[in-house]
């Protein structure tokens, strides 16, 4: 029986990424063409796939933020054997739909990852929330996603400021409404072509 590993290079069928820039407090939509710049999206109004989310842990190497990241996927709350004696942070990864528009038409499914601090604290206090909220419980967990809008708020740390993208829940939608009930689409974390995409112009730095 084949294992259907999917090889480096190959065309991706599941969604490109939406960036957080935790330096400017800006969400970020990269460019398809090359060397063209980001498009920045304001007053962002997403909604985040909480249930399917899961923890990922990234090793920065010997430059930091500046080193392209060796990344364990898809890990929950056990540490990895592979974490002992080496520095490793940890972060989170889940689908998002972005209900802005281009061009007239919604953004739509993109994935979401991040390992900073801003990044971090921003996500445990969302989904702590939603995790406890009596509106979530049960199959509504499941079927439902929670809607946000997010307020960048400023973060004090020893190498200057940091921006948290605050999110702020408004609303919720049926997973079915916002194309996020397929099942290529709900795990983003087995994506193995798409960690160049990620890796170049990684806004996710380590504070």
């Amino acid at each position: 029986m084949p294992l259907d590993l999917q090889i480096s290079g190959a065309t991706s069928t599941l969604p490109r990424i939406v960036k957080y820039n935790a330096k400017t407090g800006q969400w970020l939509l990269p460019s398809s063409e090359k060397d063209s710049p980001d498009r920045v999206i304001e007053s962002i109004k997403i909604a985040l796939d909480f249930h399917n989310l899961v923890q990922n842990y990234y090793h920065f190497g010997s430059n930091g933020a500046k080193s392209t990241p060796l990344m364990l996927e898809g890990v929950r709350q056990e540490r990895p054997l592979a974490m002992d004696g080496v520095e490793w942070r940890n972060g989170t990864e889940c689908l998002a739909y972005i209900f802005n528009e281009i061009d007239s038409k919604a953004i739509g499914v993109k994935r979401w990852r991040g390992n900073s601090n801003a990044h971090n604290e921003a996500v445990d206090s969302a989904y702590t929330s939603w995790e406890a909220d009596k509106d979530f419980s049960g199959e509504k967990q499941a079927s439902q996603v929670p809607v946000f809008e997010c307020k960048p708020r400023s973060m004090k740390h020893k190498f200057g400021v940091s921006w948290v993208p605050d999110l702020r829940r408004i609303d919720s939608v049926d997973r079915a409404d916002i194309g996020l009930d397929q099942d290529e689409v709900v795990n983003p974390w087995l994506d193995l072509a798409s960690r160049d995409d990620l890796a170049k112009g990684n806004d996710d730095i380590p504070f």
